[in-house]
C-alpha cells in the first residue's frame, strides 16, 4: 500500500516561458489561479484567477478546476477532478500540442 501524501510533504514545479520555481504545498484546498489572493499564483492571461483546487482526501490528491474559463488538464485531458500520480503534468488554459 502506498503511503499517504500530505499537504506538507508535497511540491509543485511552475514552468512559465521555461522559468520554473517550486512551490510548497502548505494546506488542502491549495489554491492555483492568477490572484494575489491564491496559494500559488501564475500571471497569465490564460490562468483564471481562480483557476484550480488541490484537494488532499483519504491519503491522495486531487486535482479541481474552480470553474475556470479556459480549463485544467492533466496529461493533456480536460478535467473537473482527477487524481493525480507522481510526475502527472496539469496545464491551465490551452495545453500544449
Amino acid at each position: 500500500m502506498a503511503a499517504a501524501i500530505r499537504p506538507h510533504e508535497a511540491s509543485i514545479l511552475i514552468d512559465m516561458a521555461g522559468e520554473r520555481r517550486s512551490v510548497h504545498v502548505s494546506r488542502s484546498p491549495f489554491i492555483i489561479g492568477r490572484s494575489g489572493d491564491a496559494d500559488a499564483t501564475i500571471a497569465d492571461p490564460r490562468v483564471s484567477r481562480l483557476q484550480a483546487r488541490l484537494v488532499f482526501e483519504e491519503g491522495a490528491c486531487f486535482v479541481e478546476d474552480a470553474g475556470s474559463r479556459h480549463g485544467t488538464f492533466v496529461n493533456g485531458v480536460r478535467c473537473q477532478r482527477t487524481r493525480l500520480n507522481h510526475l502527472d503534468e496539469i496545464t491551465f488554459g490551452v495545453p500544449d500540442l
